[in-house]
């Protein structure tokens, strides 16, 4: 029986070809085309497909909203990320939101096939990967480390606040939950991009992930 697919990506002609190619292949089957994260959402209330295969070159908060959306919800479907023009720091952020495959430009029809088969069977394939994302890997590493010092220098509240925003708690959900004014709620926000030296409450739910602060 083919496997059902979803791919998304704002390239409406990649989009369209391999389509083309996966109904010629005849394994898998597309069952949805997205090219941001609210048609992702909607798509999955119609179609739940087996696997997704997701272009990095989507705005970088809108890969981070679908792959954080399949962590919450559905982990047991796997993701494979085309990175032909990403960044290697945006691979290696998808790699550690989940994705278990990359395919890069150099890579051929049949390795994604390949890769594809793999993680339906429950593995990962990143063949070319580990060789690119080696110095990257190790920049992450050294991040980590700084952020595991930073973190040491918020508040027990702070913190608090931290991990409540990660989990996509409204400013109002955490002042009820701390008994605290959603006004004070948005200064520690503010405080934690400033210590944290961070700019986005999306990075701030990045930053709570790398910690493991939340799941």
């Amino acid at each position: 029986m083919n496997k059902e697919i979803v791919i998304a990506g704002d390239n409406h002609i990649l989009r369209k070809g391999l389509g083309m190619l996966f109904e010629n292949d005849g394994r898998f089957r597309v069952v949805g085309e997205v090219s941001k994260p609210a048609e992702f959402f909607s798509e999955f209330k119609r179609n739940v497909p087996e696997i997704v295969l997701l272009d990095l070159t989507l705005l970088q908060d809108d890969v981070f909203s679908i792959l954080n959306f399949l962590r919450g919800g559905h982990p047991d479907i796997p993701v494979v990320a085309l990175a032909i023009g990403a960044s290697e720091g945006a691979v290696l952020d998808a790699v550690m939101m989940g994705v278990r495959a990359v395919i890069w430009k150099e890579d051929s029809w049949e390795n994604l096939l390949e890769a594809m088969s793999r993680v339906l069977n429950g593995e990962i394939y990143f063949e070319m990967s580990e060789r690119r994302l080696e110095k990257k890997l190790l920049e992450g590493l050294q991040k980590a480390n700084n952020a595991g010092k930073e973190l040491l220098d918020l508040s027990p509240r702070e913190q608090q606040v931290l991990k409540l925003i990660a989990e996509g708690l409204s400013y109002k959900q955490i002042a009820d939950i701390l008994s605290i004014s959603p006004r004070t709620v948005e200064s520690h926000k503010n405080n934690l991009l400033e210590k944290l030296n961070l700019s986005t409450p999306v990075d701030l739910v990045k930053y709570a992930m790398r910690m493991k602060l939340v799941d």
